[in-house]
């Protein structure tokens, strides 16, 4: 499987990049994207079964694709249901839409009714932290805490928290000591586990970072927020051969196709198919104005069309919506290359707020003057 293959270069490319990260985008030839030439993709047709059927199948096929507009159909179909296995599939589609709040209201009411569901605490825990309230998800992981493996998750779920608190080294060095606990989980729950090791690490700037998410991936290749992640992590460290690989089958899901393409181009090997390709997505996705395609948007305008001030629109659209780490690294970025000196400082304000430290942040701090008195 070519993701074993990928786990050996992971650990052996090192921290050499085969150019640098300011690489200037690839000029297209005007004549190559004839504008009038776009066609909207169509949705598939689902087969005609029961709208929950339907809606699961809408999920799942949103897992793979990432497209976001499965989810309107996913959510249709879970209107009113009263079970409990479907409320979690409901919220977790709420989750996906950025519509927290619903989210937040719906597994509170299924943690307060008594429900030891592991599931729904771990969920609204990471709801809270996307919306940028670590103390409130730490009070959900504290919450009753029960036998192995629940205990164990529990744990992760805490570390995870604490370190959006200023707490990540502790919480790293408790977590990582449970690493062979870890081993016995089930699937999901074990990637989950190797994936915060992974942040924590990765929040430290320690180098090892690259180890845990390789642990990750070997669980599931083929999990789409996980390499999402982990191409990220590859472009802010420059590992283009890397992340070239990583995303080598991702040229229908817009998310994956423009970091290959950001590979690519820094290997000096993109194609003006891809280019073509690429863009299409993205003019689709401008033209649905989805606001779950914010972050996406703002990558796409501040590396690939080189216009800083419409990427600080987007990022700033998703910044709104939800305020984790890497939300607050894209706008530190459209800002910083925007010159726009009061949105970087606004957002140290809420990083400083939150006592988060955070050294992939911190490379941004320079680029505003610092008050008098700041010792940060």
């Amino acid at each position: 499987m070519r993701f074993f293959s990928l786990l050996i270069g992971f650990c052996l490319l090192g921290g050499a990049a085969a150019k640098a990260a300011s690489t200037p985008p690839m000029a297209m030839p005007e004549t190559w994207v004839p504008q009038d030439t776009f066609v909207l993709r169509t949705m598939p047709r689902l087969p005609p079964v029961d709208a929950r059927d339907q809606a699961y199948e809408a999920w799942s096929a949103y897992q793979v694709s990432g497209d976001t507009r499965w989810l309107g159909r996913a959510l249709s179909g879970l209107k009113d249901t009263p079970e409990h296995s479907h409320r979690l599939i409901k919220a977790r589609v709420l989750q996906a839409m950025h519509r927290f709040d619903e989210a937040v209201a719906l597994l509170s009411a299924v943690v307060d009714e008594g429900h030891s569901d592991l599931e729904a605490r771990l969920l609204l825990a990471s709801i809270h932290l996307a919306q940028g309230k670590p103390g409130d998800a730490l009070k959900v992981c504290s919450r009753e805490a029960a036998s192995q493996p629940a205990s164990l998750m529990l744990d992760f779920c805490l570390g995870l928290a604490e370190s959006r608190q200023g707490q990540a080294k502790g919480a790293f060095q408790r977590l990582k000591k449970r690493r062979g606990a870890v081993a016995a989980l089930p699937a999901a729950q074990q990637q989950w586990a190797y994936g915060i090791l992974a942040e924590l690490a990765d929040q430290q700037g320690q180098p090892g970072a690259l180890q845990w998410y390789a642990r990750a991936l070997v669980v599931d290749a083929e999990n789409l927020y996980l390499r999402r992640v982990v191409a990220e992590y590859l472009h802010r460290q420059g590992r283009w051969t890397a992340l070239q690989q990583l995303t080598a089958d991702g040229r229908d899901q817009p998310q994956l196709a423009l970091w290959h393409r950001l590979a690519s181009q820094a290997l000096g090997q993109a194609s003006y198919e891809y280019q073509y390709g690429l863009q299409q997505q993205m003019v689709e996705a401008e033209r649905r104005q989805d606001p779950l395609d914010a972050s996406m948007l703002s990558r796409y305008a501040l590396w690939i069309e080189n216009q800083p001030e419409k990427a600080l629109r987007y990022a700033q659209q998703n910044w709104a919506g939800q305020k984790t780490p890497e939300d607050a690294r894209l706008l530190l970025a459209a800002a910083t290359r925007a010159g726009e000196q009061a949105v970087v400082a606004g957002v140290f304000q809420w990083v400083d707020a939150h006592s988060l430290r955070d050294s992939r942040l911190e490379v941004y701090r320079q680029s505003f003057p610092r008050q008098s008195g700041d010792s940060s």
